[in-house]
């Protein structure tokens, strides 16, 4: 299956394209969302983040936002290879709340791992993948400990992203990276990177 967003409805649809859509949930601004391993998909509505079942069921909130602390959105949950954990962007009139947060399903709590207010994805090969500046970087990061390690290295230049939100960019299991150029070079053009 395939899980996509279209006309304020989270829906899924067959590979095959033997069947029509299903909808599964109401979402009126999509804000990224992820599925995970085990079965459940998170998304992000205008309140923060919830979860349902890929059957459709289920839907539960899993994170709200914290209004004391100045939070206005929380978005682009990715889930890491536990399908427990996961990292999500969050939105705050203080700066300083601003940035890449890591929760799990299991319990209510939150820690901010990055003041990097970009989607961030997890790379097999223990690395963290997100954008800063219009640059692709890599972190090392301990799935163990979920904490980032050592230091940011650049590993692509002029990368499409929103700062905030979404990235052109994305990695598989296996470790193939893909990323979109931004608009006004010469020449468009998918690259593979190990």
């Amino acid at each position: 299956f395939l899980a996509f967003y279209d006309k304020g409805k989270l829906k899924k649809i067959e590979v095959s394209g033997d069947h029509q859509p299903e909808t599964l949930a109401d979402v009126p601004r999509a804000k990224g969302g992820d599925w995970s391993s085990s079965g459940g998909i998170l998304f992000a509505r205008d309140e923060g983040l919830f979860q349902i079942d890929a059957d459709g069921g289920g839907e539960r909130v899993v994170t709200t936002l914290d209004r004391e602390r100045g939070e206005v959105s929380h978005g682009w949950p990715e889930f890491l290879p536990d399908g427990r954990s996961f990292l999500f962007l969050v939105r705050s009139t203080q700066p300083e709340r601003t940035g890449l947060y890591l929760a799990s399903l299991d319990s209510p709590g939150r820690t901010r791992i990055s003041n990097d207010y970009s989607r961030a994805v997890y790379s097999r090969d223990g690395y963290l993948l997100f954008a800063r500046d219009g640059s692709l970087f890599a972190q090392p990061f301990d799935l163990r400990a979920k904490q980032l390690k050592g230091t940011a290295q650049q590993i692509a230049a002029n990368v499409k992203y929103h700062p905030g939100s979404d990235g052109a960019f994305d990695v598989s299991d296996n470790g193939v990276l893909i990323y979109r150029q931004t608009e006004g070079l010469p020449v468009t053009r998918l690259q593979i990177v190990d």
